[in-house]
């Protein structure tokens, strides 16, 4: 019969040991992936709200009258006045960051009207990546087509 006693010492192996370690190498990598994750998301929910907003913008300063102030409002609180206050706008968007700007007026084929956000910074929630990053421009432009004109 053999007998229950445990092992000696010397011919046990170290499992418990190397179960952390590969356990703390697996959260490692999970972490990282789910900040990846998370900023990817961010950049695109960033990007799509911001592109629809000057959309937004250069269509009705397409077909209202011109009125920068009322264009700018339009981007960022999406109504042709800003509320009492003037709080930021979407995703904390400040007017100094939109411009208007109207291209060839008076001409009936190239008159236009384009709508930018410049300077937008962005923050990443990765340790790996650099904390700040200002994304390129947001641009629409469009055609005039009536400026408000009812006949």
């Amino acid at each position: 019969m053999r007998s229950h006693l445990p092992l000696p010492r010397h011919t046990r192996r170290p499992a418990a040991g190397s179960a952390l370690v590969e356990g703390a190498f697996v959260l490692l990598a999970l972490i990282v992936l789910l900040t990846g994750i998370l900023d990817i998301g961010q950049i695109f929910m960033f990007h799509q709200g911001l592109t629809e907003r000057v959309r937004a913008g250069a269509r009705y300063a397409a077909t209202h009258t011109y009125n920068i102030q009322q264009i700018k409002n339009v981007v960022l609180y999406n109504a042709s006045t800003a509320p009492a206050g003037s709080p930021k706008g979407l995703y904390g968007l400040q007017a100094s960051q939109v411009s208007v700007t109207r291209y060839d007026s008076g001409d009936a084929v190239k008159d236009r009207i384009e709508v930018k956000i410049q300077g937008f910074p962005m923050a990443f929630y990765s340790p790996l990546l650099k904390r700040a990053y200002t994304h390129r421009p947001f641009v629409a432009i469009r055609r005039v087509e009536s400026l408000g004109a009812t006949n």
